[in-house]
C-alpha cells in the first residue's frame, strides 16, 4: 500500500511510525518521523537495534511514499550497553 503523499503530514507521519513499529523488516517502536514538502523528504530519526533494520528501514519508507528522498537520522544502538539479562529456573 503506498500513502498519497498530498495528505496532512500528521496522517503520513503517524502511518509510517506504526508501519516502523509493525512491519517484520525494521519493528522498531520509538522511531520519529518527520515530512518535509521541498523536497518531498521523509526524516526518521531515533535507534535501532541492528545495522539490518537501519537497512531495512528505507525499504518500508520506500513501499510507504516511493516518491519521497529518506533522510535516515537513526542510530544503532551500541553494541557496548549494558543489556539486563534474568536466568529463569
Amino acid at each position: 500500500m503506498t500513502l498519497d503523499p498530498s495528505m496532512p503530514a500528521e496522517y503520513l507521519i503517524g502511518h509510517l511510525e506504526d508501519a516502523l513499529a509493525c512491519d517484520p523488516r525494521v519493528t522498531e517502536q520509538g522511531l520519529h518521523v518527520a515530512i518535509r514538502r521541498e523536497p518531498f523528504v521523509a526524516v526518521v530519526s531515533g535507534t535501532v537495534l541492528s545495522a539490518q533494520h537501519k537497512a531495512q528501514l528505507a525499504e518500508v519508507v520506500g513501499d510507504l511514499l516511493p516518491d519521497a528522498l529518506l533522510e535516515d537520522e537513526t542510530e544503532v544502538a551500541g553494541r557496548d550497553e549494558q543489556i539486563d539479562t534474568e536466568e529463569v529456573t
